[in-house]
């Protein structure tokens, strides 16, 4: 599974996940900095299966419609890297896929990956 994470994820997520045996990228070592989102999610099509963020606006910005990329917002309290590690059950390997069930706007359906169910949402 390759993921791309957003700026606004803290950079040291990446080197867990790498520790865990994920591929990923930050936005910036893609090369991508300062896109804006829906120009980000074209770039990573194709290249990348996930695009994980903490912004809870995305859903809201973005039609997803069609879009052949996953995306992972993690609803933490701040984007300090404690927080996003203690939402995260990607750092314990596990993850639940909902991927199949779509809301009206061609979000998948909401699975919870924190270690609180209410902290995370797979989308």
């Amino acid at each position: 599974m390759k993921i791309l994470i957003d700026e606004c994820v803290p950079a040291g997520l990446g080197a867990v996940l790498r520790e865990r045996g994920y591929e990923c990228d930050t936005v910036r070592e893609a090369g991508f900095g300062s896109k804006k989102n829906g120009e980000l999610l074209k770039l990573a099509e194709g290249n990348w299966n996930v695009f994980l963020t903490i912004d809870r606006n995305i859903k809201y910005q973005q039609n997803v419609s069609g879009r052949k990329i996953e995306i992972l917002i993690l609803r933490v309290k701040s984007n300090r890297l404690p927080d996003v590690f203690a939402a995260s059950r990607l750092m314990h390997g596990s993850t639940e896929d909902r991927s199949a069930r779509r809301d009206r706007r061609g979000w998948p359906g909401v699975a919870t990956t924190g270690s609180n169910t209410k902290d995370s949402d797979f989308l």
